[in-house]
């Protein structure tokens, strides 16, 4: 027999056994053969616990991957949001801030900040625009009085000459 070897045997009655052998030795002049058989039924407690652990890694890992999405998807929305926000305000609409969604914040409180400092600056953003639009008005309103009184001022002073 080989120095070492393992092997599975089927007995008669259908049961598996998986058997081992070793060479010992004691010392230079004896050469023993260890044998050691054990029944493949012993390792079904070790097979449960092996499936339950399997099991048990499933479903930690399915709920460890669950709440990842869900911090993921908590973590990019409002960025998402505050980004279409951005393209709003690059194309001049200000409806966002006209309804109230600017209003709404994150309950992380870096992404929070950023929106509130955002708010504010569409805010003033949108309050210089209509202040220029008033003065430019204003300026307009102006500008067709004096045209209109200098008109007029060409036009009597052209009459009186004749």
């Amino acid at each position: 027999m080989p120095q070492h070897s393992r092997f599975r045997a089927t007995l008669e009655d259908g049961r598996y056994w998986y058997i081992g052998t070793s060479e010992l030795r004691p010392d230079y002049l004896n050469v023993w053969q260890v044998v050691v058989a054990v029944p493949r039924e012993d390792f079904g407690g070790i097979d449960k616990s092996i499936n339950k652990s399997i099991i048990i890694i499933a479903v930690l890992s399915t709920v460890g991957l669950m709440l990842i999405g869900a911090v993921s998807f908590g973590l990019t929305m409002p960025l998402k949001t505050l980004g279409k926000r951005m393209s709003e305000v690059t194309q001049m609409k200000f409806s966002a801030l006209e309804q109230g969604r600017l209003n709404r914040r994150s309950i992380i409180k870096e992404i929070a900040n950023l929106e509130d400092t955002f708010h504010t600056m569409v805010k003033a953003f949108a309050s210089g625009i209509r202040k220029n639009a008033d003065l430019v008005g204003r300026r307009g309103v102006t500008n067709t009085h004096l045209a209109s009184s200098t008109t007029n001022m060409n036009q009597n002073k052209s009459g009186s000459r004749n």
